[in-house]
């Protein structure tokens, strides 16, 4: 039986993945593959239920999954100097609620357990404050760029559906990485008069990386994606796909919505 508390040798040790839906997206898959032992620590409705053990809660944030599969209970009910100066690593707290602080955008998405997860981080010593600096870091440069690719943006369904469609030429251009237009969706989505926002962008020749928001009622996104190997959650999912004709794609993508609606 794999003990977590014995340091594994050169030749067996154990992997923890996080936050990640399918092998096929793991970064150090080999790593993974030659472990004695896995635990799958995810948030996506399109988990495959690979690992050893698998621990996937489908929400807003997988930093609060992993909050609630740990054994908080014991550390809140200290008080919070003893916690942080011997039971954990006094920053360990800080992690977690960076981590569902951004995942959420604030808290703007969150259900009750989250906001429990929170309060008990608070109670450890997190300072919100602080940590919310950390989501207030944007630059003049950064918003210039979002102001552009925001321009670009068309209208389809009825209205109702808005994208940004970016090529590998058209990107180098406007000087625009994968960081620049991630966040475009949701922005997108967030629209009074949007249901849904999708980005798609051509990240190195030949390979698109799209990213997918809506109210997850709508459409849900993660059903969207399935049958182009994409998937997540139902309100934001993602896809990447190599393609030769991305026109095409992007067709069926606005066809399957239409498909869906008339469900």
């Amino acid at each position: 039986m794999f003990d977590p508390y014995v340091l594994p040798d050169a030749e067996r040790y154990g992997v923890i993945v996080c936050d990640t839906a399918t092998k096929e997206r793991m970064i150090g898959l080999e790593l993974y593959e030659k472990a004695v032992a896995s635990i799958v620590m995810d948030h996506h409705a399109s988990n495959e239920g690979y690992g050893d053990v698998n621990y996937t809660h489908i929400s807003e944030a997988c930093a609060e999954n992993i909050f609630h599969a740990l054994d908080w209970e014991r550390w809140c009910a200290l008080d919070s100097e003893i916690c942080r100066s011997k039971e954990i690593h006094p920053t360990a707290p800080d992690y977690f609620y960076l981590g569902i602080l951004h995942d959420t955008g604030g808290f703007v998405r969150a259900q009750e357990s989250t906001m429990d997860a929170a309060h008990k981080l608070l109670q450890l010593g997190v300072v919100h404050k602080y940590i919310m600096k950390t989501m207030q870091n944007t630059t003049l440069e950064v918003l210039q760029k979002r102001s552009t690719l925001l321009s670009l943006a068309i209208r389809a369904i009825d209205g109702k559906v808005s994208y940004l469609f970016i090529d590998r030429k058209q990107a180098e251009e406007l000087g625009i990485e994968y960081e620049d237009i991630h966040p475009i969706s949701g922005f997108l989505r967030d629209c009074e008069d949007m249901q849904l926002g999708f980005t798609m962008y051509e990240e190195v020749p030949g390979t698109w990386r799209c990213s997918f928001r809506s109210d997850g009622k709508w459409v849900n996104v993660n059903e969207l994606l399935k049958p182009f190997g994409g998937g997540g959650h139902a309100a934001a999912s993602g896809l990447r796909k190599q393609t030769d004709d991305p026109k095409k794609l992007l067709e069926d993508i606005l066809q399957r919505i239409d498909e869906m609606r008339a469900e």
